[in-house]
């Protein structure tokens, strides 16, 4: 299980750099569209229609990282009860399976909605881009946090099954 850890910890990294290079990537887009637009009066085609695009990508890539190092923003519900430590390792694990399956779900939908865009050959206009192929950017990302909480309930369950 440990070599599966590392596999999916060094997946989810590239995923992350794939973040960071469209956040770059939209940042640069955005600044010469900017630029284009008010400075030599032709905007960049398309520009609209690739942010709707990366900002997807921006944040699917980087929900697995997010999780792996767990960097998330939590309310704090579970300490404002005062649980015992292993009751919060127990609602933690609960709250891993249901993300599981929620991530199951959107990697499903995701792939139907691709396949969907695939068959009925869809493009996108301004920039003439198969439709399908942005939209698995969504069962990607799905797929990289479902790989991760695999991982992050191994290791929970194993700290549950230590205190008993």
């Amino acid at each position: 299980m440990e070599k599966f850890a590392r596999c999916v910890d060094k997946i989810s990294k590239v995923f992350s750099h794939g973040a960071m290079i469209a956040l770059f990537g939209m940042m640069l887009f955005g600044t010469a569209d900017v630029l284009g637009r008010y400075l030599l009066n032709r905007p960049i085609t398309g520009t609209f229609e690739l942010f709707e695009i990366l900002l997807p990508t921006l944040i699917l890539f980087s929900l697995a990282d997010t999780q792996s190092m767990d960097e998330h923003l939590t309310a704090g519900v579970i300490d404002f009860f005062h649980f015992k430590p292993e009751t919060r390792t127990k609602i933690r694990f609960g709250v891993q399976v249901l993300m599981f399956c929620l991530f199951l779900l959107i990697i499903w939908r995701g792939l139907g909605g691709s396949m969907f865009a695939l068959r009925s050959h869809r493009r996108i206009s301004n920039i003439e881009l198969p439709q399908w192929i942005p939209q698995l950017v969504v069962p990607l990302g799905a797929l990289v946090m479902c790989m991760v909480l695999v991982v992050q309930m191994v290791e929970t369950a194993n700290k549950i099954r230590r205190k008993t």
